[in-house]
């Protein structure tokens, strides 16, 4: 029987080079510093709803009118919107204020929602009577929500849907320029 042995490879340590020296063409030496910035250090804070007795499309209504926005301007619109998901998603970003304040010690006015979503979950099958002794399925969905608050204000990436709409008016242009090409030889052809 062979005995195994655990062999270490030994490596030198790698150099990290913060400071590189750099010479002009008039012989005067230029130094580049790495910089770090500490400040712009991205925390994030999460909290969550789980089993929330909605449909995840009747609360994602909701989560789209708020996502990307500053948490206390989402407190505010929300308390204006007329939809029932509204309570409980409010509910949930102060509990991720509250995080943020206490487990982070973060400012509540500098946070701003990275990602909240709507996530389908598990849904309570019932039955109704229905004609002839027979019974109609139902399904009582739930859902799960997540919310990820940011101190960095996120940047907004392009919106595919305007892009679309931008196509679709050069594509309208397009085609009333040739309409009125077509037009214009029809009254030629007429004359």
């Amino acid at each position: 029987m062979k005995k195994l042995v655990n062999k270490k490879e030994t490596t030198a340590p790698k150099e990290l080079s913060v400071k590189k020296d750099v010479f002009s063409a008039t012989g005067e030496e230029k130094t580049n510093k790495v910089k770090k910035n500490v400040d712009a250090a991205e925390i994030l804070t999460v909290a969550k709803v789980k089993f929330l007795r909605m449909s995840h499309r009747k609360a994602d209504l909701v989560v789209a009118a708020v996502r990307g926005m500053r948490a206390l301007d989402a407190l505010e619109k929300l308390v204006f919107l007329n939809k029932k998901a509204s309570l409980p998603i409010a509910k949930m970003i102060k509990s991720a204020i509250a995080n943020a304040e206490h487990n982070s010690h973060l400012a509540k006015e500098n946070l701003y929602i990275k990602s909240i979503v709507s996530n389908q979950g598990p849904a309570l099958k019932r039955f109704k009577p229905a004609a002839f002794g027979t019974a109609h399925a139902i399904k009582r969905r739930l859902c799960h929500l997540e919310v990820v608050l940011t101190n960095v204000k996120p940047v907004k990436k392009n919106n595919k849907k305007a892009n679309r709409n931008n196509f679709n008016l050069v594509e309208k242009k397009r085609f009333s320029v040739k309409t009125e090409k077509a037009t214009k030889s029809i009254k030629q052809v007429k004359k």
